[in-house]
């Protein structure tokens, strides 16, 4: 092995030579002998696997065994003549030779430890033995040292430590913890007496550990307990393990005053120096239960509000099998055998793959809750149909909730209605129109005759003839009104993409015309695009803003706004507003009822059938129209027309 860095050479070969000389002198008397037994003792010490070395009275090493020459790293040759200053770093050599030199003057044993590094560069935790010899006339010759490598003894007696301190650490923890617990916490001896008792113990059986220490556990429980504590205290008796038992249940416990209560108790056990013992932990279980009777109740209402539900719902899973369903849809599909389990598909479709149409399908693609009115042929109903899904973390689908509402008869009577409606219209039209004629000819005639025979006529006749002549005219505008409304219920929908700011600027000026001497502030916002009937729509901007203008006819300034607040179930909504005479909320519902007037005709001129046409005209494009008002101040109209998208 080469020799560490940190050890200096120096001592010369001359002194190394006359030490041994000097030894062999000292030990033996002559060199033949000397030589000899040196021998015999160096091939004694080489056997022995601790390291040996010895000394003379000035500390110079005189000389080691191979396990010597393994630690320092150097030979025995090199080894002989050195100090230890040639081998051990500054401070640990003066240690060495502090104790050294003791041992020297003393001229006994000596015993003590220290951790040293090896030439291969590990620590060892070392004990050194040393003692002094004597030469051959008698006088103290020197030391020799057996260093003993105690690292194992060391680790062991550090592990021991430490486990010690963790149980230790553990008994206290499970004082704090046993002291702490919210639930009773009893040691009970293998005669069944109670030998501990914490303070949770005493709160929920009332009892102090004075009353309680050495009385019988089963004395705290109500009911027929003794075949249980006969058989936990029979099963610890044969078992041989400090954990080889365990027992879980539930008992009737009984408190000092008397009263019972539901207790979990948990039994396991323990041995304490030998002697083995039975730890019971004894939980009050008074709220779990009345909360597990809440939870049962609350089940069965859920129960019977989930089937007394007239709508049909029920939940599928990810493969659409049925894992739930309420009464009403058993009903819908008109059998009561076992439902959950089968595929929704074949159930209702009576098809072996979702269709087409499927709104769960749908509903996953899309990630959303979806709805739809279909007419189910297997059961030979119109439905409206929901499927809200719900995915998991990762984003696959898990289960959708679906809803089925029979509407056969609604869709019936809607169908009725529509031929009702389509009924009255051309009855409306063809009254309409029909009456046109002859009350164009009683205004005609009644005209010839106050131009021809005015004259002849007296105030009182000349008035009657102006009362036939304004209310053939009125009635021609009523004719008039009730054709357009006619016509916006009849009239096809030829739906493109419309400029509402455009469309709105052309409005007014045309309206603008009409009545130019007024002073009125018009102002149009950002209007988004929509997608609507262009003759139709600019009807219902024409029938609003000549509202606006019409109610905003007394003092001040006049002032008309036309904007847009946003979106309403995907459509756009927009708004015509005005600070004219308003309105009184109470009064709403005839607010779109055709020939229904909020004001005189001596106030203001008009027929009453224009809003109507704009909420017949605005139905139809799939929107809905609404109004805000107050007397005195003003109005707002709103509609909502579809997006481009």
């Amino acid at each position: 092995m080469t020799k560490p860095s940190w050890i200096p050479t120096g001592v010369s070969e001359i002194k190394r030579r006359r030490r041994e000389k000097e030894l062999k002198r000292d030990v033996g008397g002559g060199e033949g002998s000397a030589e000899g037994q040196s021998f015999v003792l160096q091939t004694l010490i080489d056997s022995i696997p601790n390291p040996i070395f010895y000394k003379d009275v000035d500390g110079v090493y005189l000389g080691c065994n191979k396990a010597f020459e393994d630690y320092i790293g150097m030979s025995r040759d090199r080894v002989a003549g050195s100090t230890v200053y040639d081998v051990a770093p500054g401070e640990l050599a003066d240690r060495y030779k502090e104790m050294d030199d003791e041992l020297l003057r003393e001229r006994r044993t000596q015993v003590y430890e220290a951790s040293v590094k090896y030439a291969d560069g590990t620590v060892h935790d070392v004990m050194f033995n040393k003692a002094t010899f004597d030469g051959a006339d008698g006088d103290l010759a020197g030391l020799v040292g057996v260093m003993i490598d105690i690292s194992d003894r060391k680790r062991a007696e550090l592990e021991a430590k430490r486990a010690y301190e963790e149980l230790e650490d553990r008994e206290v923890r499970l004082r704090g913890i046993t002291q702490a617990a919210k639930d009773a916490v009893l040691l009970v001896d293998s005669a069944g007496n109670i030998v501990q008792w914490n303070p949770a113990a005493e709160r929920i059986f009332g009892y102090s550990a004075d009353e309680i220490v050495g009385r019988p556990v089963y004395s705290l429980m109500q009911g027929d307990v003794h075949g249980w504590h006969k058989e936990v205290f029979s099963r610890l008796a044969a078992s041989a393990g400090t954990s080889s038992y365990h027992t879980h249940a539930e008992h009737s416990s009984l408190r000092k005053d008397g009263s019972e209560f539901p207790a979990e108790v948990s039994v396991s056990q323990v041995e304490i120096k030998g002697e083995k013992f039975v730890t019971l932990i004894i939980r009050d279980i008074t709220e779990r239960k009345r909360a597990q009777r809440e939870i049962v109740e609350a089940k069965e209402q859920w129960e019977k509000s989930f089937n007394a539900i007239n709508d049909a719902i029920f939940i599928i899973d990810k493969d659409y099998k049925v894992i739930r369903h309420n009464k009403a849809f058993a009903e819908l599909l008109g059998h009561h055998e076992d439902i959950n389990g089968h595929h929704c598909y074949e159930l209702v479709h009576d098809a072996d793959a979702p269709p087409p149409f499927c709104v769960t399908g749908n509903a996953v693609r899309e990630g959303a809750g979806v709805r739809a009115e279909i007419f189910e042929e297997h059961i030979g109903k119109y439905l409206a149909v929901s499927a809200d899904p719900s995915f998991g973390p990762d984003g696959e689908f898990e289960f959708a909730i679906h809803m089925a509402r029979d509407i056969t008869d609604r869709k019936r009577a809607e169908e009725e209605l529509k031929t009702v409606n389509k009924e009255l219209e051309s009855f409306s039209y063809s009254v309409s129109h029909d009456l046109r004629a002859p009350l164009r000819a009683i205004d005609g005639f009644s005209r010839m005759l106050k131009e021809k025979q005015g004259e002849e006529l007296d105030a009182e006749g000349n008035r009657l003839l102006d009362v036939v002549i304004e209310n053939t005219v009125h009635m021609g505008d009523l004719i008039e009104e009730l054709l357009a409304l006619s016509r916006a219920g009849r009239q096809e929908l030829m739906t493109v993409e419309l400029d509402m700011k455009e469309l709105a600027r052309v409005v007014w000026e045309e309206l603008g015309e009409i009545d130019s001497a007024r002073e009125i502030e018009f102002k149009v916002g950002e209007l988004p695009p929509a997608r609507g009937d262009s003759i139709l729509v600019q009807q219902v901007l024409v029938n609003l803003i000549s509202n606006s203008v019409k109610f905003t006819a007394g003092d001040g300034k006049a002032m008309i706004d036309v904007g847009s607040t946003g979106k309403e179930d995907g459509n756009n909504v927009y708004f015509v507003k005005d600070n004219g005479v308003g309105f009184d909320m109470k009064y709403y519902d005839r607010l779109f009822g055709v020939f229904q007037r909020l004001h005189s005709a001596d106030e203001f001129e008009g027929t009453g059938a224009g809003l109507a046409i704009v909420q017949r005209i605005v139905n139809r494009h799939g929107g809905r129209v609404w109004a805000e008002g107050e007397v005195g101040r003003g109005a707002t109209f709103y509609f909502t027309l579809p997006d481009i998208e």
